[in-house]
């Protein structure tokens, strides 16, 4: 099972929900507007955050909220993965 197919799970009927890189790649095209969900543990891939595809200038008060948390989720995501390149470095180079 992919990411793909999780996040499906989660969008409501008539909905489009993407993950991050999706949302990084498209945010700064104007024809997208873009209302941040709280991060959700997906199966088998860990906390991952998401986000609605919306009309541009729609949202609500709780996106900038759900902004911040989500970049939150990013940067914590971005130590850990860097942590972990650090750490399979040192075992190789132990060998």
């Amino acid at each position: 099972v992919n990411r793909a197919s999780r996040i499906v799970n989660i969008a409501y009927a008539g909905s489009a929900v993407v993950s991050d890189e999706i949302h990084e790649a498209l945010e700064g095209d104007d024809h997208f507007g873009w209302k941040a969900l709280r991060p959700r543990r997906l199966k088998g891939i860990g906390w991952t955050p998401l986000w609605v595809l919306t009309r541009p200038g729609e949202g609500s008060s709780r996106s900038t909220l759900n902004e911040e948390v989500a970049r939150r989720v990013r940067a914590r995501r971005d130590r850990r993965r860097a942590q972990e390149g650090e750490d399979d470095g040192e075992s190789q180079s132990a060998d």
